[in-house]
């Protein structure tokens, strides 16, 4: 009994350590794309992704977005989080409907950087690049990420995107 209880302390050990040595060593800053096809047309994307009141819909951790300047070439807006932390974003550039270029400079979990929107129609699709420079700040959050492929906050871009674009289908009459 003692030898398992030994054992397993011995093993979370061995996990804990690894876990935070995956943080340590990954590089802080990340850079990647993802691209991803709709059938949404550009403007239809371009509105659900630059509208304010669409964030709190579009990302399932959001509560409250309160936006911060009135200038309309610097947006600037605050998104508070279901664990009370939040995160502070600006719009660097944009050029609509294809173009879309957005800076999170202030975060509690540690996590800033740019990400660029490129969009684009081919036939009756349209393409969705979104590029990713991020500095991550936060060992565990870095471990996590590194663990679950680094290109998660580009995967949930993406996701919240299809799944607000897919909502506004069902719920427009």
């Amino acid at each position: 009994m003692a030898r398992r209880i030994i054992y397993t302390f011995v093993t979370l050990l061995v996990l804990f350590v690894a876990f935070y040595v995956t943080g340590v060593l990954a590089p802080a800053v990340y850079e990647n794309e993802i691209e991803a096809t709709f059938t949404d047309r550009p403007i239809d994307i371009w509105k659900n992704l630059t509208s304010l009141e669409t964030i709190s819909e579009r990302k399932p951790d959001v509560v409250h977005v309160e936006q911060l300047s009135e200038n309309y070439e610097a947006v600037t807006w605050r998104e508070t989080l279901k664990n009370g932390q939040s995160r502070t974003f600006r719009v660097l550039d944009r050029e609509a409907p294809s173009h879309f270029k957005v800076e999170r400079f202030l975060s509690d979990d540690g996590v800033t950087g740019v990400w660029t929107y490129e969009m684009y129609e081919i036939e009756n699709y349209t393409i969705v690049r979104v590029h990713e420079v991020s500095l991550n700040q936060n060992v565990w959050k870095r471990a996590w990420y590194t663990i679950l492929g680094r290109s998660i906050l580009l995967r949930r871009e993406i996701k919240s995107l299809r799944v607000s674009l897919f909502d506004r289908l069902l719920y427009t009459r």
